[in-house]
């Protein structure tokens, strides 16, 4: 088998909350007074939800099975603010995608590092960019059945604080994903409690993005 397999099925996915929740959050955040300013110094820690869409660059498929580009799951990081306006953090995601079987289990995970600038110091609305590189993984299950893929990455997005308390603040992000995927492996659990691992090298191109919300914190 050959992964990511990324085809929406003929199912329309519903319009979650994925899509109205950051507007609904964004007006509840316009009614909280601001801030003196905001304090991005020192170590921080966000937790995200967001939407996930997967888009491989050829149409690969693994028959019989179709899995749907969209997603959704969730993202943690954890970092240090060197200045108000420059900070590094490790980022770790993991987002789930239906396929067309209830028996086989699709989910994208990264893990990257990341650079981020942040404008308009120290005021309560603070647009940010970053970027930054790391890992890829693509996994499906089925019973005793693994398929992976893996590869680097890297990862550009923006997005914007919104601090109604000078060490706490509602975050809004976008992400795109370029995935440059290097390797399959193939596992199968055997009877006797012996894994067969078959693994083989690619070289196939993909694309994600993500867009969502969530909370950071400064200590």
């Amino acid at each position: 088998m050959t992964f990511p397999a990324t085809r929406s099925d003929s199912r329309s996915a519903p319009a979650g909350w994925s899509r109205i929740a950051p507007f609904v959050t964004v007006a509840a955040a316009l009614l909280i007074p601001t801030s003196a300013g905001a304090d991005t110094q020192g170590l921080h820690v966000g937790l995200l939800l967001h939407a996930n869409h997967l888009d491989s660059a050829d149409e690969t498929t693994v028959a019989p099975v179709l899995v749907d580009e969209r997603g959704g799951g969730a993202r943690l990081f954890f970092g240090y603010g060197f200045d108000p306006s420059f900070s590094l953090r490790l980022s770790v995601t993991a987002s789930r995608h239906d396929t067309s079987r209830n028996d086989i289990d699709f989910e994208f995970s990264s893990g990257t590092l990341e650079g981020v600038y942040l404008f308009r110091n120290p005021d309560a609305f603070r647009p940010y960019l970053y970027g930054g590189v790391g890992g890829m993984l693509a996994r499906a299950t089925e019973g005793a059945l693994d398929f992976e893929t893996r590869g680097p990455g890297v990862v550009f997005g923006g997005g914007l604080l919104y601090f109604p308390t000078p060490d706490f603040a509602v975050d809004f992000h976008a992400r795109a994903d370029f995935i440059n995927w290097e390797e399959e492996e193939n596992a199968v659990l055997e009877v006797a409690g012996g894994t067969t691992t078959v693994e083989r090298p690619i070289e196939r191109e993909g694309t994600g993005v993500q867009l969502g919300f969530g909370i950071s914190g400064w200590f």
